[in-house]
């Protein structure tokens, strides 16, 4: 069996497991050095699988929040400015919106990612690529987090940067578990 799910996961009666990933993260963010250390103790199957539900996550909510806060504005626009909205085009206007950040989400989570990790590993010779991974995962937990607030953008890409160069500093001293992927070569 190549997945292992992570201790909250086996703990979990119900299934959802989006809650403990945020609590781990939330806790990463608030001290790093703890956070990574305990956090790169997983195997990479485990942070592959937390980050891409925390990922799809987001992306729906994101998807969902600009749906909602179109809605308001237009709605805004039609009672208080009383400018003439034609709701089915701006529904379907909202949807398509919606649904094209939502894959943006997805798409700048998957791929794009993968691009970075390469123009990453390319400078940092010293660490295995499932190890980097892991870091990246992990230091892009503000965007995910907070992301969909537009104002804090740049302050969160500031802060990813910053918890990269802490991860990969803790990344340097963890084991690796024997059964899993990353002592494959």
């Amino acid at each position: 069996m190549i997945y292992q799910p992570s201790k909250i996961q086996k703990n979990d009666k119900n299934g959802v497991y989006l809650i403990g990933i945020i609590k781990e993260r939330i806790k990463l963010l608030a001290n790093p050095e703890k956070g990574f250390k305990k956090l790169l103790e997983n195997k990479f199957e485990t942070s592959v699988a937390d980050y891409l539900k925390l990922l799809g996550m987001v992306a729906l909510l994101v998807g969902f929040y600009e749906l909602i806060l179109n809605v308001l504005k237009s709605a805004y626009f039609d009672v208080f400015r009383n400018l003439g909205v034609n709701y089915w085009f701006m529904l379907n206007y909202t949807a398509g919106r919606a649904i094209s950040i939502m894959f943006l989400y997805l798409f700048s989570g998957t791929f794009m990612l993968f691009f970075l990790s390469i123009v990453l590993k390319s400078s940092s010779k010293r660490i295995k690529y499932t190890k980097l991974l892991q870091v990246i995962f992990l230091s892009l937990t503000p965007v995910l987090i907070f992301g969909w607030i537009n104002q804090l953008v740049f302050p969160l890409i500031i802060w990813c940067i910053f918890l990269f160069f802490a991860g990969i500093r803790f990344a340097k001293e963890t084991k690796i578990a024997k059964n899993s992927i990353e002592r494959r070569d």
